[in-house]
């Protein structure tokens, strides 16, 4: 085996080895990066993903330097590339800024070329979303076990629009909590469900006095005990 076919060989078969690009910018000036192969698979819809996937093994041609093999995307623009080892890195992905030093079709066709998804207000969104919920369901799950354990009585959880708007105590990094039930409400349901499963789980809406969900969970003791939360 050439020690080329070799190097390359060994690299790919062990997925912590740092895989190293290079990519020149308009002066030819040559940039290097490094990121682990493990990273690069996390993402298998990605171009370099597919790239590094075993069945393409053969088809790689990097150069050797000092008996490592660097993988050479002349056609691409190192500052986007940044962005993009970042996205493997952090899993945010890329976002235009207006003092980059391209312009957003340039950012767009690399992003495209490598199919890595664009930060957009809507990703923004679902981020914010999906930690928050993790977050209120976790909480709500934690205060339920806490009385059920101490107090043996049955729950039931008001969140109101207006109140949760801005923040409430238990739950005052979530915000939005009639917003996230409102629209996550059997995701809640069967996360509690699934934590409490002796015990009847409901949720419930009301418009007076004002809109309001109720999160009701009932165990075999009939007393109530309400929080507005």
């Amino acid at each position: 085996m050439s020690a080329k076919k070799r190097a390359r060989t060994d690299t790919l078969d062990n997925q912590e080895n740092k895989i190293t690009f290079e990519l020149k910018d308009a002066s030819n000036r040559p940039f290097k990066f490094y990121i682990p192969l493990n990273k690069i698979m996390e993402k298998p819809d990605t171009m370099l993903a597919r790239m590094f996937d075993p069945a393409n093994k053969e088809m790689l041609t990097p150069v050797i330097v000092d008996g490592q093999p660097v993988y050479q995307l002349n056609d691409n623009n190192p500052f986007v590339f940044v962005k993009i080892i970042n996205y493997y890195q952090t899993n945010k992905p890329p976002k235009y800024e207006q003092n980059d030093l391209y312009d957003e079709q340039e950012f767009d066709k690399e992003l495209d070329y490598f199919n890595v998804p664009k930060y957009t207000r809507q990703v923004e969104i679902n981020e914010f979303i999906a930690n928050n919920l993790k977050s209120m369901i976790d909480k709500l799950i934690s205060k339920i076990d806490n009385n059920f354990r101490l107090l043996k009585t049955d729950f039931v959880y008001n969140f109101n629009e207006n109140k949760n708007r801005h923040g409430v105590k238990e739950f005052s990094n979530d915000g939005y909590g009639y917003e996230l039930i409102k629209h996550f409400k059997e995701n809640i349901k069967n996360a509690v469900k699934k934590s409490f499963p002796e015990s009847n789980v409901n949720i419930e809406h009301a418009t007076s006095p004002s809109p309001m969900y109720m999160i009701k969970i009932s165990n075999s003791i009939n007393k109530k005990t309400f929080y507005n939360i």
